[in-house]
């Protein structure tokens, strides 16, 4: 080795020191825990970041620093904390998302799974809505049914809507307040909201008439913001079977979930003689991430929505989403109806789902939407949170990216 290089090495070596040094004294005067920087510090060293592999895990360390600092409080087993790569009966279809409640299940029982790793304030308001719904789980879905029939659209049930059901999400007293709770509370409200609607949707399914039943449950699957709902709203002329109104039920799918329910809802579709229709929404990611005018850190820039998606679950949606949809249209081609669209300039059915949704790698995805979410200058600092979050709650998951 050349001495001019060596020196560089050794200066290089030294300025690492002086700033691990000035980080655990960092640490030490806030009253962290001594033992969790030296941990954080071991990690770093053989090279394992936050606990990830492969590309993510260069983006994660790079993008998160910061909130791996934050002091968290933790909920003892079971935690929320699925493979999600995991298919445990080996339909195709993997069994549970990061967030949500996993696919066959419509708690309670058992009681809404709890995230690991947050803080305090995600920990306070996580739990006061699981409580409260968990104390009277038909009453809240009750709840939902009332709102969605005083919107117009008491047969839609989408588990985004459902979080209006708690208090701060709805009624912040500023839409400005309302946007930073939104931003940042988005992914410790969701498993709630998804147990929610789920029951919700049973009770309606309970409650058709043999007219409603023959009209059909709707169902639309595909990542989060690639425009399922706009397709509902907006290409009901070109796409008449996209027509919410004149279906029985609609499932409105949150990208989050990555198409885990589809098989549960067949099932209880089947149950009572509903006939079910699929519509599998594609789109690219990167635009459905970073748009300007209609991306996802875009629509949470608008302090009338605020919702801010993290990236993990994101990545995850149109990757995992498009393999468990892919699995489940084949396996059920003779049991439901199937219709595949592109969005992009122009909505235009496909044949199935594109080739170039199967082969999307997860971990380049999620590096994408970090470093979209770390360069970004004018992005604001709750939805820097909301979108990096899942580094610090999912820093060792199993199936991670």
């Amino acid at each position: 080795m050349s001495g001019a290089v060596l020196a560089d090495a050794k200066s290089a070596a030294d300025r690492k020191a002086d700033y691990q040094a000035r980080a655990k004294k960092a640490w030490d005067t806030r009253g962290r825990n001594p033992k969790l920087y030296e941990m954080y510090k071991a990690r770093r060293a053989s090279g394992a970041g936050a606990g990830t592999t492969g590309t993510a895990a260069t983006a994660d360390t790079a993008a998160t620093a910061a909130f791996r600092k934050e002091k968290t409080t933790t909920t003892p087993p079971p935690s929320h904390t699925p493979d999600v790569e995991k298919d445990a009966d080996g339909d195709g279809v993997t069994d549970a998302a990061r967030v949500g409640v996993p696919a066959d299940m419509v708690p309670p029982p058992p009681k809404v799974p709890r995230l690991p790793n947050l803080t305090k304030t995600e920990r306070e308001h996580e739990s006061a809505f699981a409580e409260a719904y968990e104390k009277d789980p038909d009453g809240m879905a009750r709840s939902y049914l009332d709102m969605m029939k005083a919107a117009g659209k008491s047969n839609v049930f989408e588990t985004d809507a459902a979080k209006n059901l708690y208090g701060e999400w709805a009624l912040s007293q500023s839409s400005e307040s309302r946007a930073e709770f939104r931003a940042t509370m988005n992914t410790a409200l969701h498993g709630t909201a998804n147990a929610i609607v789920k029951r919700a949707f049973l009770m309606h399914l309970d409650s058709m008439s043999d007219e409603e039943k023959a009209k059909g449950l709707l169902v639309t699957v595909g990542g989060c913001g690639v425009g399922k709902g706009f397709c509902l709203s907006k290409c009901v002329d070109q796409i008449p079977e996209l027509n919410a109104k004149k279906a029985g039920a609609v499932w409105d799918s949150a990208g989050d979930q990555n198409g885990t329910e589809s098989p549960w809802l067949l099932k209880e579709a089947k149950k009572r003689g509903i006939k079910a229709t699929y519509v599998y929404v594609s789109g690219d990611p990167e635009i459905s991430w970073a748009d300007e005018k209609r991306g996802v850190v875009a629509r949470a820039a608008l302090p009338t929505d605020g919702r801010m998606v993290d990236a993990h679950v994101f990545a995850d949606s149109y990757v995992i989403g498009a393999k468990n949809h892919e699995a489940f249209s084949k396996k059920h081609a003779k049991d439901a109806n199937f219709i595949f669209l592109t969005s992009g300039k122009t909505i235009d059915r496909a044949a199935g789902v594109p080739d170039s949704d199967l082969k999307r790698n997860r971990g380049g995805l999620l590096a994408f939407a970090q470093k979209t979410i770390r360069t970004g200058k004018t992005i604001p600092k709750r939805i820097r949170r909301g979108a990096m979050i899942g580094s610090r709650i999912w820093s060792r998951a199993k199936g991670a990216a």
